[in-house]
């Protein structure tokens, strides 16, 4: 998970994506 990613969105975004 993109922990260092502070938007809660882009993150959840990316962990979809993978």
């Amino acid at each position: 998970m993109a922990v260092e990613k502070t938007n809660s969105t882009s993150s959840l975004a990316e962990v979809i994506d993978r």
